[in-house]
């Protein structure tokens, strides 16, 4: 009786066939490493060696101390930046901080008169300290935020003044600032102004006692009330209310260019 052959039988690995495949497989190995020691001579060893650029790369702080100006008269404008650059620009500025130069003497305005003469104060910058710069190239102020973090400034909404003009209306005559006071305050600055609807936003007004009037308004401008009994008419000049309270000569201004109507719930 012959010798039974199982199904394992048909599975198993011969030992002839794996030692010939390991031999041919330690053959191609040798071969592979010998080709890679021998190099042709026509070729140059150091082929793989990188380029090395000649100009240097600058890095945050150089960029922040050689390049950038800090006078914001001078400097370059965040938009017209690359792309890739203006993060570090950013930073470059951010650690150095706004521009506050302390001046012994600010330049008079032009725009002011001779008898009293308008200028930059260094108390402002107490005041504004994370924001408010001065260039003393252009004799204006500027805020540094805006310049950081504003794309392109457009002229129409006035978002230039604080970035590329500057600003130098160093104390606001009282009717320009009561409109704008009164703009605000309707909400005439938002595309959803409705004249039956409150929908302004509340003002703040810092410095009263700074404002100027034109002509000779301080004297021949009078404020007039009456007490109720005969003959009591009071009267006070714009001089004289101007020392005694500031702040009631800016809220008269701003409540007689409102509406008469029930959303004004202060009287004049």
């Amino acid at each position: 009786m012959g010798k039974l052959i199982t199904i394992d039988s048909y599975f198993k690995i011969k030992t002839s066939d794996t030692v010939e495949n390991a031999t041919q497989e330690n053959n191609k190995r040798s071969k592979a490493s010998t080709s890679e020691n021998v190099q042709p001579q026509n070729q140059p060893q150091n082929r793989t060696k990188k380029h090395v650029s000649e100009t240097p790369r600058l890095n945050t702080e150089e960029v922040g101390l050689i390049s950038l100006k800090r006078d914001p008269g001078k400097r370059k404008q965040m938009c017209k930046y690359p792309a890739n650059k203006k993060e570090e620009v950013i930073l470059a500025y951010l650690n150095k901080g706004p521009f506050q130069i302390h001046l012994k003497t600010y330049p008079a305005s032009a725009k002011g008169s001779q008898k009293h003469p308008r200028r930059f104060q260094y108390s402002w910058f107490g005041i504004f300290p994370n924001w408010l710069e001065y260039s003393p190239t252009t004799d204006a102020a500027y805020c540094f935020v805006c310049y950081l973090f504003s794309d392109s400034p457009s002229v129409r909404n006035g978002s230039d003044a604080f970035v590329v003009k500057g600003f130098d209306n160093w104390k606001k005559v009282l009717g320009r600032l009561a409109s704008q006071i009164a703009t605000v305050v309707q909400g005439k600055d938002k595309p959803t102004y409705a004249p039956n609807r409150d929908d302004g936003d509340m003002c703040v007004i810092l410095n009263a006692k700074d404002i100027c009037v034109t002509g000779r308004k301080l004297t021949d401008k009078f404020y007039r009330w009456h007490t109720g009994y005969i003959g009591h008419l009071k009267e006070r000049s714009l001089k004289d209310q101007m020392a005694k309270d500031p702040t009631e000569v800016i809220r008269k201004a701003v409540i007689r260019m409102l509406p008469r109507n029930k959303l004004r719930d202060v009287s004049p």
